[in-house]
């Protein structure tokens, strides 16, 4: 008897580590954007912005290792995803004189490494094309981050720096925050100087939240005779800030759409060249609305379920709004 129990048991051990070394904590993922920023009028001026953005990105974890820690309930974890993103965005702006159309063509990886203890570390760079339709062959621009992560439950401390272009200009920033969890399903994520957001889970499939977050932009375009004192290619530097409402649904494992709306502000437009600013103007207040359909490939991670759905919502907020 006493032998049917410890070969009982051991069947058991071997059964949940193989389970163990058999999840994924990173899925392949691919996701598809729409949004609309409603037209604004320039401050003290009658010129008008409008902009519609199509945007498409596939990530890829090309390892995604699993593996138990000494400490009990913990576990060490290595991940490297690959991604590549694209986006259109139709642009009229009346302070450049005419409408463009822009692209964004962005390839990347992401690495994490959690070594089994309450500090896990995460290393992004980027390197993005972005320019119209007049000019394809723009140089490349770089973008990068790097972040250390410090789990003490029910809080995560977030600190370090990175190269972005999400303040509307290329610059390097230093990057802090905290992400803090409250039963039951209340989320609170500030990643300073990029986004802050709070959460609530409603059920397990849906989730609302609150947020606002940095969302400029780089570009170079072709001078079309727009402006007589800059050479053939000038920038475009995008500054806005947008503050709402994201409403997300999941209806299985795999597919999540969401919606979200709200208030653009404290934005502005510059065309420069070289360290020459050619216009630079302020804009008022506006709105816009943005949908997405996302579709997450292979079964969602079952083990270290507290943990490793922390982990996932902290890894999401940073790799999403740190351009």
């Amino acid at each position: 008897m006493r032998f049917v129990i410890l070969y009982a048991l051991f069947c058991l051990s071997v059964n949940l580590q193989a389970q163990f070394h058999s999840e994924k904590l990173l899925r392949p993922q691919l996701m598809v954007t729409y949004e609309n920023r409603f037209t604004q009028s320039y401050n003290q001026s009658d010129k008008n912005l409008s902009f519609l953005q199509y945007f498409g990105s596939f990530s890829y974890p090309v390892i995604n290792r699993i593996n138990k820690a000494n400490t009990q309930g913990t576990f060490k974890f290595t991940g490297l995803t690959l991604f590549v993103q694209a986006a259109r965005n139709n642009m009229n702006d009346d302070l450049l004189g005419d409408s463009r159309n822009l692209y964004q063509t962005q390839a990347g990886f992401d690495f994490i490494f959690i070594p089994g203890n309450k500090f896990y570390y995460q290393l992004t760079g980027k390197a993005h094309r972005l320019c119209d339709n007049k000019r394809p062959d723009i140089n490349l621009q770089y973008t990068g981050l790097a972040l250390l992560h410090y789990f003490i439950k029910p809080v995560t401390l977030h600190g370090g720096i990175a190269r972005t272009m999400a303040l509307g200009h290329m610059q390097l920033t230093p990057v802090g925050g905290i992400s803090i969890y409250w039963k039951p399903n209340w989320q609170l994520h500030i990643l300073y100087p990029f986004i802050a957001q709070l959460r609530k889970n409603i059920s397990t499939q849906m989730a609302v939240a609150l947020f606002v977050k940095a969302d400029g932009m780089l570009y170079d375009i072709t001078n079309e005779n727009n402006f007589a004192n800059a050479g053939s290619t000038i920038a475009l530097e995008q500054k806005v800030y947008a503050g709402g409402l994201q409403l997300n649904y999941d209806f299985d494992d795999h597919w999540q759409v969401f919606a979200e709306g709200g208030s653009l502000f404290n934005a502005a437009h510059a065309y420069k060249f070289e360290k020459l600013t050619l216009v630079q103007s302020n804009l008022k207040n506006g709105w816009f609305a943005k949908a997405g359909i996302a579709f997450r490939f292979g079964p969602q991670p079952r083990f270290g379920k507290n943990h490793g759905a922390n982990f996932i919502l902290d890894y999401d907020i940073t790799n999403m709004h740190c351009n």
